[in-house]
């Protein structure tokens, strides 16, 4: 594997950089949003098949959860930032900013996600070397879980359908008055599906964003499409998965683990970057 550069002060060569460090973030997040799903489903089946054992089981896949969750928020802040940069050439302090993610470490359950952290510590080395040191981005760090009210608020904005908006403590809706503690959890469960709804459509802003400025560029520099044909469809996410929670993934399966390297672009699609 071909060890990446550190952003250079030459305007081809860091646009090149972090268009590989967006291609592997949105690829790591295709992955986390998969695994997501899947664990919500598992909370599901298993507090119906196995209501004896469903709490500690449940509090293992929850807490599994919330490590995917704040993956994906750090990964989309990131890219926000990137793409920020790439829009403001002018802004000298936001040139020089170092941009990076708030977690470059892997979770240790999901395998399949090792070898593209490796990927992305490389890809961003000063960022790997500050978060050792304790130091982090400061429009980088990681929020803490939203609150109910909040999650509301993204609901009625996205317009999420089949859901109902609650208020955190209210008794309105009949599935929260059985009793406090299965009213907890069901609430937990709520404000994790609206974390993982909203982070998902994040994802899909991002890309839809990134093709959005590649066809721009390709309109007003015809020879940028035969320098960019690689930077194209992969880890897509259809964006009919907001209503039924449903992946479409293009040219990738979560089982699949043969990355040959980030700066090659032989016989694999990337995702488009500016």
């Amino acid at each position: 594997m071909n060890h990446p550069k550190p952003r250079s002060a030459s305007p081809s060569a860091g646009l090149d950089l972090d268009k590989q460090r967006v291609t592997v973030l949105l690829l790591i997040n295709t992955i986390l949003i998969q695994n997501a799903m899947q664990i919500q489903q598992q909370i599901q089946i298993v507090s119906k098949q196995q209501p004896a054992a469903a709490a500690s089981i449940s509090s293992k896949l929850s807490e599994l959860l919330q490590q995917i969750l704040k993956r994906l928020h750090a990964n989309l802040t990131c890219i926000g930032e990137l793409s920020e940069r790439q829009n403001k050439p002018n802004d000298f302090q936001l040139q020089r900013k170092e941009i990076f993610p708030a977690i470059l470490t892997t979770i240790p359950e999901l395998q399949e996600l090792l070898e593209h952290y490796n990927q992305l510590r490389l890809l961003f080395p000063v960022g790997l070397s500050m978060l050792q040191r304790g130091i982090t981005n400061n429009n980088n760090n990681i929020q803490p879980p939203m609150a109910s009210n909040q999650f509301q608020q993204h609901q009625q904005q996205y317009a999420y359908p089949n859901q109902i908006p609650f208020s955190a403590g209210s008794n309105q809706h009949p599935q929260f008055s059985a009793n406090s503690s299965s009213q907890s959890q069901m609430q937990d469960q709520f404000q994790r599906q609206q974390q993982l709804r909203m982070l998902q459509h994040q994802q899909l802003q991002q890309q839809q964003l990134q093709q959005h400025q590649l066809s721009q560029a390709q309109f007003q520099n015809p020879a940028f499409h035969q320098n960019n044909i690689g930077f194209t469809n992969q880890g897509s996410i259809n964006s009919g998965m907001m209503g039924n929670n449903n992946m479409n993934i293009n040219t990738m399966s979560m089982g699949s683990q043969n990355q040959n390297g980030i700066n090659s672009n032989k016989g694999q699609g990337q995702v488009g970057f500016w």
